[in-house]
């Protein structure tokens, strides 16, 4: 996924202007890629094209669904996690380069993520044959996911700023920012990328161990990868309030809240290798 966060002013076409430009595409038989249509559900407003209506019904309910799990477990972090929460979900009816398609989404964030708004493609835009990291169909499993990972980076960004002072979400290596989110998309979803998906992460870094390593600090090849699971075993061994805690450390860096959290990199590599060979699935419970 890609991210920007913004300051300042953010200047957006309009509606009016987006239907304007749809009447040409219209005219020209070209399919639709700019919402040219909006509704609103419980947390989001929802731009979408009127040939992409069903999904964008479908991609609203995904997302109050992630939202509603995800503001469950952070609200004893932030009371007012979901206070003046201005969500808008773009869906697009193509791919368009730097915003959304296949492997991509894209969120734009300002005002510590008091405000935002999400780019992904329509489910019925993705291509049939294209398959994840972890070879399964970008269906309607993989659709709610990546919503959910998407709108997991505001609610910890809103989190770590709400705390008053200590390092910020986006401050963090990326291993940890990609593999937090991942882990929020694939938990607070479907059952099948709980119980399935989460899973082939874990098998795929058994059979490339290079993917995380603690040679002289913390190394992860891929950030969406081993980040990912990496994230998995700080919650599955270490459980969600050792997490929490280091989520809302008032120390300066990352990197501080961590060591001071987790203890030393060789007890963690200890336990990490011992979790990584074991043949069994993560308990996700603590």
């Amino acid at each position: 996924m890609v991210r920007a966060l913004i300051t300042g002013v953010f200047a957006t076409l309009s509606l009016a202007a987006v239907t304007a430009a749809q009447a040409v595409t219209a005219a020209s038989g070209l399919t639709q890629t700019q919402p040219d249509h909006a509704f609103a559900s419980k947390y989001c407003r929802i731009e979408y094209t009127a040939d992409r209506k069903a999904d964008a019904r479908e991609l609203a309910a995904d997302a109050d669904d992630s939202l509603d799990r995800m503001s469950s477990e952070l609200a004893p972090l932030d009371p007012h996690l979901m206070d003046d929460f201005d969500c808008t979900i773009v869906q697009l009816g193509s791919p368009e380069p730097g915003l959304a398609s296949d492997g991509q989404s894209h969120t734009d964030s300002w005002n510590g993520g008091q405000r935002f708004r999400v780019f992904v493609l329509a489910r019925s835009s993705t291509s049939p044959s294209s398959r994840t990291i972890v070879k399964e169909p970008k269906d309607g499993d993989y659709v709610h996911k990546n919503i959910a990972d998407e709108l997991s980076s505001v609610l910890l960004e809103r989190v770590t700023r709400a705390k008053g002072r200590g390092w910020y979400f986006q401050n963090a290596p990326d291993w940890f920012v990609q593999g937090i989110e991942g882990y929020f998309g694939l938990t607070h979803s479907t059952a099948h990328s709980r119980d399935v998906t989460l899973p082939k992460y874990i098998a795929l870094v058994q059979s490339h161990p290079e993917q995380v390593s603690f040679a002289n600090g913390i190394h992860v090849g891929n950030p969406y990868i081993g980040g990912l699971v990496l994230v998995t075993f700080l919650y599955d061994v270490y459980g969600s309030e050792r997490v929490n805690v280091l989520l809302m450390s008032p120390k300066q860096t990352f990197d501080q809240a961590f060591l001071e959290n987790f203890g030393d990199l060789d007890s963690l590599r200890k336990k990490y290798s011992e979790w990584i060979a074991a043949e069994h699935m993560p308990s996700l419970s603590k």
